[in-house]
């Protein structure tokens, strides 16, 4: 079953909305491999990119009906390791 049911365009960026049973405790980020970039996963999934120019998605729903800007979900998620296999 996928993670994102669906991903919209708004003015500022994309908004993904998530499947139920997402919750905040099931995101992370971590640095990319280079240190260029954060990688922003769910249930280690990638799911979005964050670099300095900026990143494609700007807004994250849950089914629960909570949602966070691209911000507020980094101050609410943790540090993961970063994977061997990432390539970003």
């Amino acid at each position: 079953m996928s993670k994102i049911l669906t991903s919209f365009p708004s003015a500022d960026g994309d908004i993904l909305r998530f499947a139920e049973g997402i919750t905040i405790e099931d995101f992370g980020v971590a640095p990319s491999n280079d240190q260029q970039c954060l990688l922003i996963y769910c249930q280690a999934s990638l799911i979005a990119i964050v670099s300095a120019m900026g990143c494609d998605v700007h807004g994250f729903e849950l089914a629960a009906g909570d949602k966070y800007s691209l911000t507020e979900l980094l101050d609410q998620i943790s540090f993961l390791t970063p994977s061997p296999a990432s390539s970003a």
